[in-house]
């Protein structure tokens, strides 16, 4: 086994780098000293600040004076002779007898694996271990090199704990995001029908002044419907609930109907929305709804941050590998400092109660994550004031994708 999967052992103190060096010399199997209490190693192992054991089979034959710290004991005799087994605890002993067996049986070299150990006072410790096979005394050994890391399993579990409760508390917001979200929607699809059918039978007309209220209520509930949509959709992917289904996609029939969508919003705020494709046959191996997703979320920003000017939707081929559909807007821009965090969670470049346009943050977060659903890359080019170009890079040669 390389020596270097051990380099958690290699730290500063100098004692501690001469203790190595002895054990790679063991692990030489051209060079065997049995008379490992040698001046030159006796002083140097009494006072390294790792505890280090000899075994005799699984029996404690020598212990170095941070080994007997460790075990909490005072003198070597109450030990010695002892199965270094008897103070393992009971679910590690297995681990334990298998990494001395192969040592000694197998002649291998072996990283003993992290145990638990149970001191003479009650107390438990975890450590780690690093044993190699030596010759002692003519007859086959182990020497052990122990490592206390107690506290670092202690925090381990403390940021396991932390990972649950997270984990938990995710849980807990996504059921109530789901029923919550379940609870406003039908009531408002019902609201939305009921204006509607109120609308035909007041036989209003486009252009009656009443006819302002009935859009007024239809907007602001469609705006609500869009969060929930957005939330629910944000929690499914992040818990990576959303499955989809991969097949050969018309990117232009797609993108026509959701221009056919926004046209009214474009005309509303006098916003020219223009669509051009230039690929013959711009089909990809796609999840529609997810496609669907990115499309009508960029398409719904560039109106919604263009004050005046227009909005252009663009199919054309790069290569006969890459199809890119790019939105471009001529408004108000992003920031080069937040462009830089646009795909994170509720980021939004305004905050506040004031801010001039409205919205969740969540939109570009979805957008990101469902390019990577279906291995598109997606690029941004903006200046603040100037406009905006996004682009959705599609490789048609990718065949990765699988239902």
């Amino acid at each position: 086994m390389p020596f270097n999967r051990f380099a958690d052992f290699k730290k500063t103190c100098i004692i501690r780098n001469f203790i190595l060096r002895f054990c790679e010399t063991l692990l030489d199997r051209s060079y065997y000293n049995p008379k490992i209490y040698d001046l030159q190693y006796k002083h140097l192992i009494e006072i390294s600040p790792e505890p280090i054991f000899i075994l005799k089979s699984d029996k404690i034959i020598y212990l170095n004076n941070s080994a007997k710290k460790l075990l909490a004991i005072d003198k070597t005799h109450q030990i010695q002779g002892q199965s270094i087994i008897d103070f393992v605890d009971q679910d590690y002993r297995q681990v334990a007898q298998e990494s001395i067996y192969n040592l000694i049986k197998n002649n291998e070299d072996t990283l003993i694996a992290e145990v638990k150990l149970k001191k003479l006072t009650g107390e438990l410790c975890y450590v780690q271990g690093l044993a190699v096979g030596i010759v002692y005394n003519d007859n086959s050994a182990v020497l052990t090199m122990l490592r206390d890391i107690t506290q670092i399993k202690e925090k381990e579990d403390l940021l396991r704990k932390a990972k649950e409760e997270a984990e938990k508390a995710e849980n807990l917001k996504s059921q109530f995001l789901a029923q919550m979200s379940h609870e406003i929607r039908s009531p408002l699809n019902t609201i939305l029908t009921s204006i509607q059918m109120f609308k035909e039978d007041l036989m209003l007309e486009e252009n009656d002044g009443q006819n302002k209220y009935f859009n007024v209520i239809k907007s602001a509930s469609s705006r609500i419907i869009r969060t929930i949509d957005l939330n629910l959709i944000s929690s499914e992917l992040q818990k990576q609930l959303y499955k989809p289904i991969y097949r050969n996609l018309d990117l232009f029939l797609i993108t026509n109907s959701l221009i056919y969508e926004y046209r009214a919003s474009a005309t509303n705020k006098n916003i020219y929305l223009n669509f051009v494709c230039e690929c013959n046959n711009p089909s990809v191996n796609a999840d529609e709804y997810s496609v669907t997703q990115i499309l009508s979320n960029l398409i719904d920003n560039a109106i919604k941050y263009t004050d005046v000017g227009r909005v252009d939707v663009l199919i054309y081929c790069e290569s006969d590998d890459r199809i890119i559909i790019e939105v471009k807007d001529s408004g108000r821009g992003i920031s080069e400092g937040f462009l830089n965090n646009i795909f994170c969670e509720f980021s939004q470049e305004d905050f506040g109660y004031n801010r001039k346009y409205e919205g969740t943050g969540l939109g570009m977060t979805i957008v990101k994550k469902f390019c990577d659903l279906n291995k598109a890359e997606i690029k941004i080019e903006s200046k603040l004031n100037k406009g905006t170009s996004v682009f959705i890079i599609f490789d048609t040669a990718k065949k990765s994708y699988e239902n």
